[in-house]
This record gives structure tokens, sequence and C-alpha cells, in this order.
């Protein structure tokens, strides 16, 4: 099975919404978030970004970890999603795409090896996406020997172990925030990523006294 950047961490519908968090252990990535939700009937562009993507960049800051907003334009783990109106949101580590001197600054990595530059995952959709990568397909052992030194030893074949302690951190947020309220979806600040509110949350049983 896929270790690294091809396999969800995890997917789920809470609240009307699709949230997926695909390749998030990729070998060399970057934290990203992607929101998109449908927009009002009539307008051309039938897409727009959502609110509910705050609360991944608010745990991120409230972490000290930085992260940048992604395309989320119709990718397979997602596309069918949006495309019948369900909102969708979630994090990605990277895929094919390569990584920046300034991102490299921000998430550690390296930006070119031997000259070239380097992708997100080295492995994505190829033989060597696995835990045990030794004479799989596409799988450069120098490349990997130095990505592991890069990240101090937390490469596990093609998943990055430090990737994903973080990014399961901030996807089990995004589940605790929308169990909680749908109203990150509809656009309103209390479903921010903090989950903070004013007073404190009480319940009556199983009902949330607001």
């Amino acid at each position: 099975m896929p270790a690294g950047g091809a396999r969800p961490a995890g997917r789920g519908r809470q609240n009307g919404r699709e949230r997926g968090h695909a390749a998030a252990a990729a070998a060399e990535g970057a934290r990203h978030v992607g929101c998109r939700q449908v927009a009002p009937a009539g307008r051309a562009n039938r897409l727009k970004a959502t609110p509910g993507k705050d609360v991944f960049t608010d745990y991120f800051d409230s972490q000290g970890l930085a992260s940048e907003p992604t395309a989320f334009s119709g990718r397979s783990d997602y596309g069918p999603f949006i495309a019948v109106g369900i909102p969708a949101g979630g994090l990605f580590t990277g895929a094919e795409g390569t990584k920046t001197p300034e991102q490299v600054a921000l998430y550690g990595g390296l930006a070119t090896f031997e000259g070239e530059p380097v992708s997100y995952d080295p492995c994505y959709h190829q033989g060597c996406d696995s835990l045990e990568q030794e004479g799989t397909q596409g799988y450069d052992p120098d490349l990997y020997a130095a990505l592991d030194a890069s990240y101090a030893g937390a490469l596990e074949g093609n998943v990055n172990t430090k990737a994903l302690d973080e990014m399961s951190d901030a996807a089990a947020h995004g589940v605790m925030t929308f169990a909680m309220t749908s109203s990150a979806v509809g656009g309103t600040a209390k479903g921010g990523g903090s989950g903070a509110r004013a007073g404190t949350l009480e319940f009556k049983g199983s009902h949330q006294q607001k």
C-alpha cells in the first residue's frame, strides 16, 4: 500500500462537508491548506474559498508552524465532492510539484539535489512510495539518504514521520472542530481554528447550551 504521497491520511463527512487529508506525509512535504465550497447559484465562478480553511491555518499559527494555501481545483481526492456541491477542505504536503528554497527555509528538506530540483514527493505514484523502498521502481537511495539527513532521521521509507505527526494533529483538530459546530462551513467566526468562544462550553445531557 502507498506509504507517503499517494495514500490519504484520512477522509470523512461532517456537517455536510467532505474533509480529506491526502499526501499527508510526503518525504519532502510542506504544510498546504486547501478548502473550496459552492458559491450561490447564478455566479459564473461556482467555487469560492471557504472560511473552513481557518480551522487549519489558525491551528498551525497556534503551534508556531508555517503553512500556506494550495490550489484546490479538482484533484481526484476531492473533485467529485465539489462537483456536486459538497464543500471540501483538507491538508496536503505535496505531490509532483517541486520545493522552493523559500519553502526549505520554512519546512526543511532540500530544494535541489545534485543540481536537480526535488519534488515534494519524489516517489509520487511510483513503486518506491512504500515503507520498504529497496529495489522498488523510482527509488534513488542517495536522494533519500540526503533527505533523511536533512530531516534528522525522520524518514521511514517514503513517509516523513515529522510531517505525519504535525499534519495528523492538525487533522484531529479539524475533526474536533467540525464535530462540535457546522458554523465554519457556513462562513461564520464560530468555527475558528482555535475553537475559542466567549464563556465556557456547557452541556445539558447531550445538548450543547448556546
